[in-house]
C-alpha cells in the first residue's frame, strides 16, 4: 500500500493507481487534445466529510485540508488525518495549503469584518492581513496577497509573512521600494518553497521571487508552483490561459484546453484542471508520459510520492478525493530525496550528510539496474534518519514519516 494509503486504511481506501498515458514531449513542443478519462481515485474523502466538498492540499505526513458544506449550507474549511479525524475550522474559513507541521494557510471572514488572510498554527488562528494566504512552507513563511490601508484604491500586492518579521510586501523585499508603492503593479505570491523561493504573478506576468525579492520573469501568465529543479507550473495567461510549465526559460503547453497547471513535484508530475466541453476536468501530466484526463472535477496539489488532492464532479456533486500517481522506482527515489531535503532543511548539514549520501548511492545503483543494491542503500538512509531522531536533530513525527516512506519505496526497488 502507498505510504499515504497507510493513513487511510481505516477509512475505506480503495487500492487503485492512476495509470498515465504513454507518449513523449520535447521541451517547448505543443501537445494535442487530452485523452479520455480512465482512472479510479485512491481515497474518497467525501465519504467522511460529505458532499459537496473538495480537498485543496495534502502533506506527506497524512494531513488533507479542504472545504465542505455543512448543515444549513454553511461553508467550512476542514483538516483530516487518521490520527485526528475531521477538524472543522471557523465558519467561512477555507485552507488552501498545509505544511508538514500541520499548519495551514487560507482565507476567511472569522470576525465579520471582511476578507482576511489566515494562518492556523498550534497557537491558534492568526489574521495576518486583509487579503488571502495561499501557501506556507515548513518554516511557517506564508505568501498571498494583501490590500492597501482603508480608503486607498484596492490594489493587490503579493506578500511574505513570518511570525517574527510580520508582513512584508514583495515589492519591498529588495529594499529598493517603499513598503507600499502605488507605482508597483498588481501582484500575488502563490507558492513558497522551503528555501524561500516564491512563485506567482506580477503585472500579468508569471514570475519567481528569490528570498531577497529579486525577480525572474517567465512570460505572460501566472506561476502556481515551482519544484526543486526550478521547473514552474502555471498558465500562459491570467484568464482563459492554457496549462503550461516553464523549464530553463522554455515554455511547454500541456494542452490546448483552457485551464491551469496548479502544482508540480520533483519527479516532474503536474496536476491541474482544464475545460472539456465547458466543464472542468482534473488532469495529471508528465513530459515523457503525456496527459491523463481524470474526468469532471479538478486536481490541485501533488506530493513528492504521487498523492494528489482535489475533487471529482462539480457544484453540489463535488466530492473531495485523493488520487495516487503510479511513478517509477527512480521517480520515487527522486521524490524521497526531495522530501528528505525539505524535512532535513534545518538539520546541520554535517549531521544529515549520511542520509543524502545513501540516497544518492541508491539512485546510482538503480540507474545501473542494481535494484537490490539500491534497496540496501535506501534502507541505510532510513537507519541514518533514525539516528538523527535519536540525537533530537529531527522531530519524531518527521523521522517516522521518512522511515515509513523510505521503507515502502525500498520494498519496490
Amino acid at each position: 500500500m502507498h505510504p499515504f494509503g497507510r493513513y487511510l486504511a481505516t477509512a475505506g481506501c480503495v487500492a487503485a493507481a492512476v495509470a498515465l498515458s504513454p507518449g513523449s514531449l520535447a521541451a517547448g513542443k505543443h501537445l494535442g487534445s487530452p485523452r479520455p478519462p480512465a482512472a479510479e481515485p485512491t481515497f474518497d474523502l467525501s465519504a467522511i466529510v460529505g458532499v459537496p466538498s473538495c480537498a485543496n492540499a495534502l502533506s506527506e505526513l497524512g494531513t488533507v485540508v479542504g472545504v465542505r458544506r455543512t448543515i444549513g449550507s454553511l461553508v467550512r474549511g476542514f483538516s483530516w488525518s487518521k490520527a485526528a479525524g475531521v477538524v472543522d475550522l471557523e465558519r467561512d474559513a477555507i485552507p488552501f495549503a498545509v505544511n508538514d507541521r500541520g499548519e495551514m494557510a487560507g482565507q476567511g471572514d472569522v470576525t465579520g469584518s471582511g476578507l482576511q488572510a489566515l494562518v492556523w498554527t498550534a497557537a491558534g488562528t492568526m489574521r495576518i492581513a486583509v487579503g488571502v494566504a495561499y501557501d506556507l512552507n515548513n518554516r511557517t513563511e506564508v505568501v498571498g496577497f494583501h490590500l492597501p490601508p482603508v480608503g486607498d484604491p484596492p490594489i493587490n500586492h503579493g506578500f511574505r509573512w513570518t511570525e517574527a518579521g510580520g508582513l512584508m510586501d514583495v515589492e519591498s523585499l529588495t529594499g529598493e521600494t517603499p513598503p507600499w508603492s502605488y507605482f508597483a503593479p498588481l501582484s500575488i505570491t502563490r507558492f513558497i518553497r522551503t528555501d524561500g523561493v516564491m512563485a506567482g504573478e506580477r503585472g500579468g506576468e508569471a514570475v519567481l521571487w528569490q528570498p531577497g525579492g529579486q525577480l525572474t520573469i517567465l512570460g505572460d501568465g501566472v506561476a502556481n508552483s515551482v519544484n526543486d529543479l526550478d521547473v514552474v507550473a502555471g498558465a500562459n495567461r491570467l484568464s482563459d490561459g492554457q496549462p503550461v510549465i516553464w523549464r530553463d526559460g522554455v515554455q511547454t503547453i500541456i494542452t490546448d484546453a483552457v485551464g491551469q497547471a496548479t502544482d508540480i513535484n520533483a519527479a516532474g508530475y503536474v496536476v491541474g484542471w482544464m475545460l472539456v466541453g465547458g466543464e472542468r476536468h482534473g488532469f495529471v501530466w508528465h513530459p515523457q508520459r503525456g496527459l491523463r484526463d481524470l474526468g469532471p472535477g479538478q486536481t490541485l496539489d501533488i506530493d513528492e510520492i504521487g498523492d494528489v488532492a482535489g475533487c471529482r464532479g462539480s457544484g453540489d456533486e463535488s466530492a473531495a478525493t485523493v488520487w495516487q500517481v503510479k511513478m517509477s522506482a527512480a521517480e520515487y527515489l527522486i521524490g524521497f530525496d526531495a522530501l528528505a531535503h525539505r524535512l532535513l532543511a534545518d538539520v546541520d548539514a554535517k549531521a544529515s550528510r549520511a542520509v543524502f549520501r545513501e540516497i544518492d548511492l541508491a539512485r546510482q545503483a538503480l540507474d545501473r539496474g542494481h535494484g537490490l543494491i539500491a534497496e540496501r542503500h535506501l534502507r541505510r538512509a532510513v537507519i541514518e534518519v533514525t539516528e538523527l531522531a535519536r540525537a533530537d536533530a529531527l522531530p519524531d513525527e518527521w523521522a517516522a514519516a521518512l522511515r515509513r516512506i523510505g521503507a515502502w519505496i525500498a520494498a519496490r526497488l
